[in-house]
């Protein structure tokens, strides 16, 4: 890769990995208390977020994909919602493209979770593969879950959304079924690329670890979402967890260790191109995000 960077795109390396995050769009939320604060107070909500110079109702969530070009393979990490809600989505070929990647080029695409903004970018609106040279990886335990025939999602949720989710992805899911490899935590997807456990959030969502000579990067999947709330109260329940509990304890799990180990870190949702670090001073947790270094 060249070092240009884009709108819809940031270069950056991992070692000997030439890496970008690469942007689908964005989300717009309007309950946000409930879908990434539900455990919260309303006073003390009000008071975060007031704190932080944020509204309290609406939220924009960015889509970010994470691709990876380790010299024998090009891998894509989530693959966006494509146009499923309109226009904020879908963006990901052609920001792609601008970076010098084909859809075509991509060999491999892992799928943390099968969530519409992580998988529906898989179909085409006609069926036809986006990316159509691709072989599929997914967490074995979340495969299991989605080709369930009574699924049950978070009991946050709004009702026409768990319709909307398990029909988009039982559709994606089916459409790569002839090509699609599982994987467990733990295990390499390729050289340089482990699975990391992150359950709860949907019962078998996986995060990564992406490595090369001494440098790391901790692709977070949807562990965390909000760069505010999600490092400052990660005890606050998310509304599109399945499981709250065991989401909030993976969400902690995550920022000890990416502290702890001070690991890059990419996260899905934080503001593009949702790069940086995550410090601690006393009991205060900060997200120290990634400016352009060349």
């Amino acid at each position: 890769m060249s070092k240009e960077q884009g709108a819809g795109f940031y270069r950056f390396n991992v070692g000997e990995f030439e890496v970008a995050s690469v942007s689908d769009g964005f989300l717009q939320f309007e309950n946000l208390k409930t879908m990434i604060a539900a455990g919260a107070t309303d006073q003390d909500f009000q008071a975060f977020m007031e704190s932080k110079f944020l509204p309290s109702t609406t939220a924009y969530f960015q889509i970010n994909s994470l691709y990876v070009d380790t010299g024998k393979h090009k891998v894509l990490i989530d693959n966006g919602m494509g146009s499923y809600l309109g226009p904020s989505g879908g963006h990901l070929p052609n920001h792609l493209r601008n970076l010098g990647v084909a859809p075509e080029e991509i060999d491999t695409i892992i799928i943390s979770h099968a969530h519409l903004d992580h998988v529906f970018g898989t179909l085409a609106s006609d069926g036809s593969q986006v990316f159509p040279n691709a072989r599929y990886v997914v967490g074995e335990q979340e495969w299991t879950y989605w080709m369930k025939p009574d699924i049950k999602l978070g009991n946050l949720l709004p009702d026409e959304w768990k319709q909307m989710i398990v029909a988009g992805a039982k559709r994606h899911l089916s459409g790569i079924k002839e090509r699609v490899e599982f994987v467990k935590p733990g295990q390499e997807v390729v050289t340089g690329i482990a699975a990391v456990e992150a359950f709860g959030h949907t019962p078998g969502m996986l995060a990564f670890n992406i490595s090369s000579g001494s440098e790391s990067l901790f692709y977070s999947a949807d562990a965390l979402h909000h760069f505010a709330l999600s490092i400052a109260h990660p005890e606050w329940h998310v509304g599109f967890d399945n499981d709250q509990e065991l989401g909030a304890r993976t969400r902690l799990r995550a920022l000890n260790q990416v502290i702890a180990e001070r690991s890059l870190v990419l996260v899905p949702h934080f503001p593009f191109p949702g790069l940086g670090h995550i410090t601690q001073r006393g009991q205060v947790r900060s997200w120290e995000p990634t400016v352009w270094h060349w």
